[in-house]
């Protein structure tokens, strides 16, 4: 005959070492606990685990972009990274950029062929991104019989000026009583290339006073003039403003001197540029990319209805703005420009 099993000292058994691996796992999640602290996402996600010795603000910022190539290989967009997201950002290119298209081979050597941008993609000819009534000017495009051109450099006239050029100098220039016609003052600022008198030309409003900033060699001398519209001698910035530039020379006089004339060491001035609080003060460059010691301002924001419009090159310094509905474009020297 069979022992029954005597079920209370199995029970009296196995109850100690259940209490027992019951407390060793509650010390082990008490554990995790003190080290770690339980971030709950209300969204329903699944929580992550922090430290507890730091602080939110404590963690090193993660950059998603580390290492990650967000080249299109489209040369008519300008490509980033978001560092917060990791995601590519593409930006396209002021219409009329100029863009690699491909390098045709000849018996004379390899020839790159060069195309101009218009909303994102690279068109061989100017009447392709702009339609008809456009031409080639430069290295950039023009409508028909706007071309300015001077040597190997060129902008784009309105209709009320003339092309005005030297020495690779274009300038676009306010054709006779155009100032007169817009309630307007011609200020001017007259310099020599090779002995050759050479005057840039703008309209200013009535109560300004007419300014020039300069560009100078390295030796000194001088090497470009160009007007600006001003505040007279005596007045002073407004309370947003920013001082900008202060001219010491009138447009059509002293257009020889170097920095060791007299008129330059003066501390007399003629103008003041002030920049307006949507605006800032920049350095010009020259056509070799150079800063000068010329100083202009530039839009850095917009209004509600415009978009921010930047030049390229040598001009990428220079900003406006344009209407929303308006391309943002470039003349064929970079200089900004809208439609």
């Amino acid at each position: 005959m069979k022992k029954r099993k005597n079920k209370f000292y199995s029970l009296s058994f196995i109850l100690p070492l259940t209490i027992i691996f019951i407390f060793l796992i509650l010390i082990f999640i008490n554990s995790i606990s003190q080290n770690h602290k339980i971030n709950l996402n209300l969204n329903g996600e699944f929580p992550s685990l922090k430290p507890a010795s730091l602080k939110s603000g404590d963690y090193p910022s993660e950059n998603y972009c580390e290492g990650k190539n967000c080249d299109d290989n489209n040369p008519c967009t300008t490509d980033s990274c978001n560092e917060d997201t990791g995601g590519c950002v593409y930006k396209n290119n002021p219409t009329g950029s100029r863009c690699y298209l491909r390098t045709e081979e000849h018996w004379y050597g390899d020839k790159d062929i060069y195309g101009y941008c218009d909303s994102g993609s690279c068109k061989e000819s100017c009447e392709e991104a702009f339609g008809s009534g456009f031409e080639n000017c430069g290295s950039g495009c023009c409508a028909s019989g706007a071309c300015c051109k001077s040597g190997d450099w060129a902008v784009c006239c309105n209709k009320d000026e003339t092309c005005e050029g030297v020495s690779g100098y274009p300038w676009c220039k306010p054709k006779p009583k155009t100032c007169e016609e817009k309630n307007m003052k011609s200020c001017s600022a007259t310099w020599r290339i090779i002995f050759h008198p050479y005057s840039i030309v703008i309209c200013c409003p009535k109560d300004s006073e007419c300014g020039v900033y300069e560009a100078y060699n390295d030796d000194g001398s001088l090497r470009a003039r160009v007007p600006f519209c001003g505040k007279p001698k005596g007045e002073k910035c407004e309370e947003d403003e920013t001082l900008c530039y202060t001219s010491k020379a009138k447009g059509d006089e002293d257009y020889g001197r170097d920095k060791s004339s007299e008129s330059y060491q003066s501390e007399d001035y003629i103008a003041i540029l002030c920049c307006g609080p949507d605006e800032e003060c920049v350095t010009v460059l020259d056509k070799d990319g150079k800063e000068t010691e010329g100083k202009v301002c530039s839009k850095k924001e917009c209004g509600k209805n415009e978009k921010l419009c930047e030049g390229q090159a040598i001009n990428s310094y220079q900003k406006i703005c344009c209407k929303k509905e308006e391309k943002c474009s470039v003349h064929p020297n970079g200089f900004p420009k809208c439609g």
